[in-house]
C-alpha cells in the first residue's frame, strides 16, 4: 500500500509508457523508407515488366517479323499490329523463319534507314521508325524472337513471341521503355509508398491502442 502511495510503482509504469512511445516512433520512422522502396520497386516492375498480349486483340505496341512474298520476290521486314489489321488479309506473309530467312532478316534490320523505310512499304505514306532491333533464340524454325522498334533515343517498344507449327505467333508479350518513365516511377511509386505507410501506421496505432487497453485491464 505504502509503495503505491509514495509512487514507487508509478516510475516504472511511466518509463514503460515512454519506452513504448519511443519504440513506436522508431518503428514508424523506419517503416517509411521501407514502404517507399517497396512501392517504387512495384511501380518499376509494372512499368518495365512484360505484358501478355491477347492474340485476338493486339495492342499498338506489338511488332512481328515476317517474310513478305510479292512479285516473285521475298523480303523480310517488321509488321506492327496496325499493319496486320489493315493489310493482313491481302498479304502473302509468313512468320515462320528458316535459317536463311533469319540471316536475311538480321541483315535487313541492321541496314534499316529511317529516311528510306523498308524496301517493301505497304503504303506510300507508311509510318517510319528510327530503327529496329532483332534478336533470336533457338534453332529455326523453333525460335523465340524479340523485335524492338525505336522511337528516337527516348523510347522503345519490344515484342517477344514464339511461332507455332502453323506459322502463327503465340506467347506474345510486350515491354515498353521511355525516359519519362523514370519520373512516373518516382512520383507514383513515392506517392504509393506514402499511402502504404499511412495504412501501416493506422493499423499499427490501432493495434497498439488495443494492446494498451488489454494490459490496462489486466493490471486493474
Amino acid at each position: 500500500m505504502s509503495g503505491d502511495a509514495d509512487g514507487t510503482h508509478a516510475a516504472p509504469a511511466g518509463w514503460r509508457t515512454i519506452r513504448r512511445a519511443l519504440l513506436g516512433t522508431l518503428s514508424a520512422t523506419a517503416m517509411l523508407p521501407v514502404c517507399l522502396v517497396v512501392a517504387i520497386i512495384v511501380a518499376a516492375l509494372y512499368v518495365y515488366g512484360w505484358r501478355s498480349e491477347d492474340p485476338d486483340a493486339l495492342s499498338p505496341a506489338v511488332t512481328f517479323v515476317g517474310v513478305l512474298e510479292a512479285e516473285g520476290a521475298a523480303s523480310c521486314r517488321a509488321f506492327s499490329s496496325d499493319d496486320l489489321t489493315a493489310h493482313g488479309d491481302t498479304l502473302r506473309l509468313r512468320f515462320s523463319l528458316s535459317a536463311s530467312d533469319l540471316r536475311a532478316c538480321e541483315e535487313t534490320f541492321r541496314s534499316y534507314d529511317a529516311a528510306r523505310g523498308w524496301p517493301t512499304p505497304l503504303t506510300a505514306n507508311e509510318r517510319r521508325f528510327d530503327g529496329f532491333r532483332l534478336e533470336a533464340e533457338g534453332v529455326p524454325p523453333i525460335l523465340e524472337l524479340r523485335v524492338t522498334r525505336l522511337h528516337g533515343n527516348a523510347s522503345a517498344a519490344t515484342t517477344r513471341y514464339r511461332v507455332d507449327a502453323r506459322g502463327r505467333p503465340f506467347k506474345i508479350r510486350t515491354q515498353q521503355a521511355s525516359n519519362g518513365y523514370g519520373v512516373f516511377i518516382v512520383v507514383f511509386g513515392g506517392g504509393g509508398g506514402v499511402v502504404l505507410w499511412i495504412i501501416w501506421l493506422t493499423r499499427f496505432l490501432i493495434g497498439r491502442r488495443r494492446r494498451h487497453r488489454a494490459s490496462f485491464g489486466a493490471e486493474t
